[in-house]
């Protein structure tokens, strides 16, 4: 199999159409996880973007891989104690992202 690019795999990705059962990296197909994500991408940001609901949470966690950033949005958090993250019925989505380098200050 030709290797994808980042964009290539965020489109199969998004198609896979991935119900989340559990963490993120859990629910990745596992030739994808093999080829492109294990030993080989760095979680660069957690917990952006959050999105709370009634009973979870959705934030999107940031992988660098290969030649770039891809975002990934799932449940992060439930609230319910009868529930679990299979429970939420949400599908993981994908997107490309790039770095923004924002200035930021701090006390002398």
């Amino acid at each position: 199999m030709e290797r994808k690019t980042n964009e290539e795999l965020v489109d199969y990705l998004n198609s896979c159409n991935i119900l989340q059962a559990s963490s993120w990296d859990e629910c990745i197909p596992t030739k994808i996880w093999t080829d492109y994500f294990k030993d080989r991408h760095y979680i660069v940001a957690e917990n952006m973007d959050v999105d709370k609901h009634r009973s979870y949470e959705l934030s999107t966690t940031v992988v660098e891989i290969q030649d770039g950033f891809i975002g990934i949005c799932s449940v992060t958090t439930c609230y319910s104690e009868e529930s679990n993250i299979e429970d939420m019925n949400h599908y993981l989505k994908f997107f490309r992202m790039r770095r923004v380098n924002q200035p930021t200050y701090i006390k002398l």
